[in-house]
């Protein structure tokens, strides 16, 4: 659908910063018309997912409020995943992704914007 294509945009290297930031900012908008527990249903949900979204978490992509609240918002939903996380590090680095997940999560919870709404919802969810 077309949250799947707004999605693909903004996590594209392919489009400029001005198209990825509006990707967001359309996302955005959706939850505050749909509700944010409508959007989050429909956004995908594979392990391979996990990956994506603390690797753009942790870039520069994420430095404007929509992108944040948006992408954790989707890693909120990710936690939910029936999926050992530990198998996502292998055994040398076991709970090495749950750490992270808590650390980006914690780390915006600090923002006086709307991710940190989104932030809580996934410290909230991975606890």
């Amino acid at each position: 659908g077309w949250i799947d294509s707004l999605l693909a945009i903004g996590i594209s290297d392919e489009y400029s910063q001005l198209s990825i930031n509006l990707a967001f900012k359309y996302l955005y908008m959706l939850t505050k018309v749909r509700g944010q527990k409508y959007v989050v249903r429909l956004l995908p949900h594979e392990v391979a997912d996990i990956e994506r979204v603390l690797s753009l978490l942790e870039s520069d992509k994420s430095e404007i409020w929509h992108a944040k609240y948006i992408l954790l918002l989707w890693l909120s939903i990710l936690v939910l995943i029936p999926f050992d996380l530990k198998r996502l590090d292998g055994d040398e680095a076991a709970g090495f992704s749950v750490r992270r997940m808590l650390n980006i999560a914690t780390s915006k919870l600090e923002g006086s914007d709307k991710s940190s709404e989104a932030a809580s919802l996934v410290v909230a969810k991975r606890l």
